[in-house]
């Protein structure tokens, strides 16, 4: 884990996977502290995509062009 950022009853956490930075709103996480490292877990749906000029992507979308280009 990155940066923690306590905002009252959310926390957003910055962490990095396998290489890439990836934001994650929490629920009150108090406990959370910069550089531990923890499993996360995400419900189908509740994910959301954006490119590096911030605009959302649609992860069908971007899965298919992932495919595309890197074959997996």
């Amino acid at each position: 884990m990155i940066n923690v950022e306590h905002l009252g009853v959310e926390t957003v956490i910055l962490l990095e996977l396998a290489g890439q930075h990836l934001h994650a709103l929490l629920g009150d996480a108090a406990s959370l502290e910069e550089g531990a490292e923890i499993s996360i877990g995400v419900r189908e749906g509740a994910a959301l995509f954006f490119d590096t000029n911030g605009k959302r992507v649609d992860p069908v979308k971007a899965s298919a062009r992932e495919e595309a280009v890197y074959g997996t």
